[in-house]
């Protein structure tokens, strides 16, 4: 699920108007550099409490990020964003990366800043 930071948000609000928990809007939308300093008009990426567990794709040699990120429905921006510290210049065959959407449900889970 979206959400656009308001005045006055914090973590522990925004998972509580959502349902869901604070640690779903931190590792769930990977880098949160200050969770208590949240920004206004920051987009925030928030994953439901029944979707807590992400899917994952399997590098096979030759694939790029925009194919991964096609083959999965999502865009290859969240795909990044999922992966912090991954060098996609450098993966080897078999490596595991997690995709930031349930490809079944479409629920996001990545988070990243506008």
């Amino acid at each position: 699920m979206e959400h656009v930071v308001e005045r006055g948000d914090t973590v522990v609000r925004i998972a509580q108007r959502y349902g869901t928990f604070s640690s779903n809007v931190v590792t769930a939308t990977g880098e949160l550099p200050n969770p208590y300093r949240l920004k206004y008009g920051q987009t925030l990426y928030v994953r439901p409490i029944g979707d807590t567990k992400p899917t994952t794709h399997t590098f096979v040699p030759g694939e790029t990020v925009a194919r991964i990120a096609a083959q999965h429905g999502i865009p290859s921006r969240e795909l990044l964003a999922a992966n912090p510290g991954v060098d996609f210049n450098s993966l080897i065959d078999g490596q595991t990366l997690l995709l930031p959407v349930d490809a079944a449900s479409r629920t996001i889970v990545s988070m990243m800043n506008l």
